[in-house]
């Protein structure tokens, strides 16, 4: 019995395809496709081990690939997908003098940096980002204490994250010597009932006032919303 179908002009190797049998006497590999301008086989069902196999990517045309099996990684390429976008963005630029010892001190953010105002509202004149969207949120703040010779290496010397006036992440964050010295913190929130405030306070007990840095990289407050 003849098992092969060919496709195609035969005098154009451009347009040669065919369907077959690769083992017509003992019944082989179905070859749904062979390209016979290079021998190519895109698509073919193996029934030693019940598989379609192909040589080429499949493009669904985005279109979903349903299935009750296990996928194989092996098998599966994805394109790059981000799974957190930056909502908002704070950063001080001039120096915060004047914070008292032993009081909490909300930093003075003055420049926002970067906002999505359908995602989180950055107020630089409040010092504070509006969360506008529930779900999982990534909030990290960092801030840089200015070196004084008044630091010893057993005053605090933290910040502090606060969502809606409550105060989230209070780390013991200590004074390692006099020198200028950096601190971040950062949390995982489930914000459910949006809008809410993030603010980032500051506390120190040295006994004098103290400054924190004013740099973009030095002193931030940053919103990721995962999902």
């Amino acid at each position: 019995m003849d098992r092969t179908l060919n496709w195609g002009d035969p005098a154009d190797a451009g347009t040669r395809y065919r369907t077959r049998d690769d083992d017509p006497a003992g019944g082989g590999n179905f070859v749904v496709v062979e390209d016979l301008d290079g021998g190519l086989i895109p698509l073919q069902y193996n029934p030693t081990t019940g598989k379609v196999e192909t040589a080429v990517p499949v493009d669904t045309g985005s279109n979903d690939i349903t299935t009750t099996g296990a996928v194989s990684a092996a098998t599966l390429e994805a394109g790059e997908r981000s799974v957190g976008s930056v909502a908002a963005v704070m950063t001080m630029t001039t120096n915060q003098t004047g914070i008292p010892s032993e009081s909490a001190t909300t930093v003075s953010y003055d420049t926002v940096e970067s906002s999505d105002a359908d995602v989180a509202d950055a107020d630089a004149t409040n010092s504070k980002i509006t969360l506008k969207k529930n779900g999982f949120w990534l909030i990290k703040a960092r801030t840089t204490w200015q070196s004084d010779v008044g630091w010893s290496s057993a005053d605090q010397a933290e910040i502090q994250l606060d969502i809606d006036g409550e105060r989230r992440v209070d780390p013991n964050g200590l004074k390692i010597s006099t020198t200028s010295q950096g601190t971040e913190v950062s949390g995982l929130f489930d914000v459910t009932n949006q809008p809410v405030d993030v603010t980032a306070d500051v506390f120190q007990n040295s006994g004098v006032d103290q400054s924190l840095i004013g740099a973009a990289t030095e002193t931030r407050l940053e919103c990721v919303h995962i999902g």
